[in-house]
């Protein structure tokens, strides 16, 4: 009977002893049931008296908000079938078209901020087809002269080099230029290579290439209107041994990550609940993701009245959340 008991209590402390380190290293008892009135995104609570809509015209690569004019710069396809075509829009919050291109080919751009206009290029693959100069200060797509060796020549004297697109450091594709008049020049190819060989390129005077991915804990993501209040882990599972970082957008390190990083040996699947605050009323939603997963509620409008409408992007998709009239 000493012998069974000393087995049994053994047993017991070994199985506390072990449920303690899983614990202490991170295993949360699951609940998949907190808060089964609130309904997954994009359907929201009190959907009688508000609306969550999807705009279903653009399937969104990225975007941008262009601060000095308020505007939205999208890279976006029609649907997520048809991928034979990609656009570049920029569209005001309403989504009225300030500028639309529409190419089959590679597309390239860059927004300088120094004189608030777009340059973008479009490539076959085998060389520079087109280049556009876009004022979004004038609303106005700029009349582009294509030079050849012989124009260049007798220009050069005359030409500022405005912009270049040089994706390595070994082949220029193409150079923008503005005259002393203020006309708008192009050199593409292998002209644009030649005479990248002849001048200083500046690297501050190139396309912008770098990529930056946003995660849904980054603090870069603006969330004044959508706010998370509750999480609750539905499961969890061992960490693999070697993880690969995901790289993220710059965020700064005064703002704590609205969702952490799993710590310990354990990743969790979590439900994660939001609420929209909308003057003096709440609506909620949840969502299924993870730390670094690419789900997360961007804001790009900030409603001051009831009559407004919030502004955000989710999923590769924009949402109008506004107040049923």
């Amino acid at each position: 009977m000493n012998k069974k008991l000393i087995v049994f209590f053994s047993l017991l402390v070994f199985i506390v002893i072990i449920s303690l380190v899983i614990f202490n290293s991170g295993y949360e008892l699951p609940n998949k049931n907190k808060h089964p009135e609130i309904p997954f995104f994009p359907r929201i609570t009190n959907e009688n008296d508000f609306t969550n809509r999807k705009v279903d015209s653009f399937y969104v690569n990225s975007y941008s908000l262009l601060k000095k004019s308020n505007l939205l710069l999208i890279n976006y396809d029609k649907d997520t079938v048809d991928r034979q075509s990609t656009s570049l829009a920029i569209v005001n919050k309403s989504f009225k078209s300030i500028f639309h291109f529409k190419t089959t080919d590679y597309l390239h751009y860059t927004f300088d901020e120094k004189t608030n206009s777009l340059f973008l290029i479009e490539n076959t693959g085998e060389g520079i087809k087109k280049g556009i100069i876009f004022n979004i200060n004038l609303h106005k797509t700029e009349f582009i002269h294509e030079l050849n060796e012989k124009a260049y020549e007798n220009l050069k004297e005359k030409l500022k080099v405005i912009k270049h697109f040089t994706p390595n450091g070994n082949f220029t594709e193409a150079i923008f230029f503005v005259s002393n008049g203020g006309q708008f020049y192009i050199a593409k190819n292998e002209l644009a290579s030649r005479i990248s060989k002849d001048m200083a390129l500046t690297a501050g005077d190139n396309f912008n290439f770098l990529v930056s991915i946003v995660m849904a804990g980054d603090t870069s993501i603006h969330s004044n209107s959508i706010q998370l209040f509750d999480k609750t882990v539905i499961s969890n599972r061992i960490k693999r041994l070697i993880v690969i970082g995901t790289p993220s957008s710059n965020s700064s390190d005064s703002k704590k990550p609205m969702i952490d990083e799993d710590k310990g040996w354990f990743s969790k699947s979590r439900y994660y609940f939001f609420k929209i605050k909308f003057n003096k009323t709440e609506v909620k939603f949840k969502t299924h993701l993870f730390y670094n997963s690419d789900v997360y509620f961007d804001e790009l409008s900030e409603p001051k009245t009831s009559t407004d409408t919030l502004l955000y992007y989710a999923q590769n998709r924009f949402y109008q959340f506004y107040k049923k009239r």
